[in-house]
């Protein structure tokens, strides 16, 4: 009988006593608060050519962009100038690619944009005129150019800008004739944005590409140059202009 109560009152101690270390111990677990989650970087922090974060702008308008690249063509390049032999001027036409580098650091975007960079442009005859180029190579230049965007504030429909380019001209014709010459001179022309005409395509166009901002642009060319004579022409160009 004795051993029968020594063995209940047993029970009941250790019984009492986990009780006592469970609450205690979960006291002391849940009273402690966790600590905070670091706070999550914002768009603005995590990517240094965006501009200071806002929910409400789309992310590839606050985007700015540091490198384009433009696709140009032209009915008339050197205009009405016969400077080739044998190349009839009015069916020489232009397909240019040009590259640009518009660092941030200068003006910050804020003021404008700066961009510098390098072309290479075909020249084929068309409609083709047999027995005068070998190939769509034939004629070609690489080049380089510096541009002024006035570019002022986000999503600007219209932009105006300036330039100044030198293109180094190469040919040779199946008349044997062939030879170089470089072609400079100033430019001025206005860009589209098409962002501001269909902003859902400007955003998937941003998601799926990198590409922030889209043109359809028009220029003047007021171009001269020193091979088989003095020259100096105008001309007009068309492309498109995508800046990532």
């Amino acid at each position: 009988m004795w051993m029968k109560v020594y063995g209940k009152g047993s029970v009941a101690f250790y019984i009492a006593t986990a009780n006592l270390v469970f609450f205690g111990a979960s006291h002391l677990i849940f009273a402690q608060e966790p600590p905070p989650p670091p706070p999550a970087a914002s768009p603005a922090q995590t990517s240094s050519n965006k501009s200071e974060y806002n929910p409400r702008i789309p992310i590839y308008q606050r985007v700015k962009p540091e490198w384009a690249f433009e696709f140009d063509f032209s009915m008339r390049p050197l205009g009405g100038a016969n400077t080739m032999p044998g190349v009839n001027p009015g069916k020489l036409k232009t397909f240019k690619l040009s590259f640009e580098y518009q660092p941030q650091f200068i003006l910050e975007q804020k003021y404008g944009i700066i961009g510098i960079g390098a072309s290479m442009g075909f020249y084929p005859l068309l409609p083709t005129a047999d027995g005068v180029t070998k190939n769509f190579l034939a004629i070609r230049s690489l080049g380089g150019q510096a541009r002024y965007q006035l570019r002022f504030f986000r999503e600007q429909p219209l932009v105006p800008y300036a330039g100044y380019r030198m293109d180094y001209w190469n040919y040779g014709l199946m008349n044997k004739s062939g030879g170089s010459f470089l072609v400079k001179g100033p430019f001025f022309g206005g860009m589209i944005l098409l962002n501001f005409i269909d902003q859902d395509s400007a955003s998937e166009f941003y998601v799926n590409y990198e590409i922030c901002r889209s043109y359809i642009i028009a220029e003047y060319q007021m171009m001269s140059w020193s091979h088989r004579g003095e020259f100096s022409e105008k001309t007009l160009t068309a492309g498109l202009r995508f800046e990532l």
